[in-house]
């Protein structure tokens, strides 16, 4: 006859050997993270979500080599117009901007 279980010790074993995990306020993956098809990341509508918390984080889509974020040595670090002025929503680009922009989004595989 198998021994009486007890629910107590039960949960005392599990609180042991999860106890980390289920006080930390993060998981921290050691291993590939796989989500099969059909499946979603359903995110927070309040304050949003970010991907990366410092631009010295790599990232990369589409199997391209993580990068830290893409960056322009245009006009000193920001886009600028022909004129000289930095780039707004009445903006035109001319195609050393546009150049860059492409470029940035090759280098972190959102364009091929």
């Amino acid at each position: 006859m198998p021994p009486e279980i007890n629910k107590e010790e039960i949960r005392e074993i599990i609180r042991e050997e999860l106890g980390e995990l289920i006080k930390s306020d993060r998981f921290v993956f050691f291993k590939l993270l796989q989500i099969m098809d059909g499946r979603n990341i359903k995110l927070g509508t309040g304050t949003g979500t970010k991907f990366g918390t410092s631009t010295s984080e790599k990232l990369a889509f589409y199997n391209a080599t993580p990068i830290v974020q893409p960056t322009t040595s245009h006009g000193g670090g920001v886009f600028v117009e022909n004129s000289g002025t930095t780039v707004n929503i009445n903006s035109r680009f001319d195609g050393y901007i546009l150049q860059q922009i492409v470029q940035a989004l090759r280098d972190v595989g959102i364009l091929a």
